[in-house]
């Protein structure tokens, strides 16, 4: 015969299975909405010369919360960053996003992204900033080559295993030539997973290609 009262064991028994569901919930995804950041809407032309409503646009990528390369994102527009080529083309993009709120532990971070224009293999075109809650940061280098080529199709595939063609489609333009258009998903490992992530920092390193981001789901 147990020792332990009844209403004891019952308490122990309900802390077990609410801490089950705070872990389970706290391993879910965590979609992040980038609609405040966003500088050009999907329908938006992000490069060449032409107006910004050009038909030259990623209008054909799925809004909302859709699946890419087996992990759920948010699409509500596009976070456009500069480069040397955006400034020959007149675009006037920021040269970095500040702010992305996550307040949140995480550990993995999972990016849904590409780029406006070719650059050197190797060449780090953006970098990504975490800033913890205890006011550590650690830093994440984008590197062309290695986790995203230029949008318009590329053959060659990039290197980091961790990255992975999550979207390939078309708009009139890339229909001309016979080419698809392409969004790649990067997943990083979060060097910090038991401390709560306060927001993120998205920044060009000014390099020819122009990064940009649709997506961002930490878990």
């Amino acid at each position: 015969m147990s020792l332990v009262p009844k209403k004891a064991r019952r308490f122990a028994i309900l802390l077990t299975i609410v801490a089950q569901f705070v872990y389970a919930a706290a391993a879910l995804p965590r979609l992040i909405d980038l609609h405040p950041h966003c500088n050009l809407a999907l329908t938006n032309s992000p490069i060449g010369a032409g107006p910004l409503n050009g038909a030259n646009n990623l209008a054909a990528l799925p809004a909302g919360t859709n699946l890419f390369a087996e992990v759920p994102f948010n699409v509500s527009g596009v976070v456009q960053l500069t480069s040397q080529q955006a400034v020959i083309a007149r675009r006037k993009f920021p040269d970095h996003i500040t702010g992305i709120k996550v307040d949140a532990p995480a550990s993995r971070i999972h990016l849904l992204h590409g780029a406006g224009w070719n650059d050197l293999e190797e060449t780090q075109i953006a970098k990504w900033v975490i800033h913890y809650a205890d006011g550590q940061t650690h830093q994440i280098p984008i590197v062309y080559g290695t986790h995203v080529y230029d949008w318009w199709e590329n053959e060659d595939v990039p290197k980091d295993r961790q990255t992975k063609l999550a979207w390939t489609g078309m708009n009139p333009i890339s229909k001309r030539f016979g080419t698809n258009l392409r969004i790649y998903r990067t997943t990083f490992a979060n060097p910090r997973p038991a401390v709560a992530i306060s927001h993120l920092d998205f920044h060009s390193a000014k390099k020819q290609s122009a990064p940009f981001l649709l997506g961002l789901t930490v878990e």
